[in-house]
This record gives structure tokens, sequence and C-alpha cells, in this order.
């Protein structure tokens, strides 16, 4: 079977309860990105606290993508654009 998205929530699961990612983990996840499959990143942090687990592992170089506020933002690891945003209204208590 051939995989083209790899999604992964940080903490707990990429990332130990010390909140690191050990180089195993980074040396797998970028050779998967070697082979052509896409990394996301999915997490319940804002994009500021995902960036620097994105750019550890390598993100921006292949082409893959930040899940940041629970599925509220997609971003573009490399340009950091935005390719997705979807807010609660104000009006909300």
């Amino acid at each position: 079977m051939n995989y083209k998205l790899l999604v992964l929530d940080i903490d707990g699961t990429t990332a130990d309860s010390q909140k690191k990612i050990a180089p195993e983990i980074r040396d797998a996840l970028i050779h998967l990105q070697n082979q052509g499959v896409r990394v996301v990143l999915a997490s319940g942090r804002p994009p500021e606290g995902v960036f620097p687990v994105a750019e550890y592992l390598e993100l921006a170089r292949y082409g893959s993508y930040i899940l940041a506020f629970n599925g509220g933002k997609i971003m573009e690891a490399g340009s950091r654009t935005c390719i997705f945003d979807k807010r609660l209204p104000l009006h909300l208590p």
C-alpha cells in the first residue's frame, strides 16, 4: 500500500511527555518525506506552537503541512500560508 499523507498528533504521540521528539522518530519522518509522503502535524496548539516542531522535522523542505487549533487552521509549512481557516462566531459564549 502506498501512502501519500501521514497525519500525526504532536503531544503524547510524536513527542514524549517531556515534549521531546526522539532522533529515531525525526529520521523516520524525514525518510518518509523523502519517499514522497506528506506529513501533517496536527495539534490543538496555535501555529506558533507547532512551527518549531515543523522546523525540526523539516516539513518546509518537503511541502508538508501544519494543522493547528484542532483543525481550525491548516497551513503550508514552508510558506506558512494559510490554506484553511474556520473560526467560531464571536457571539458564541
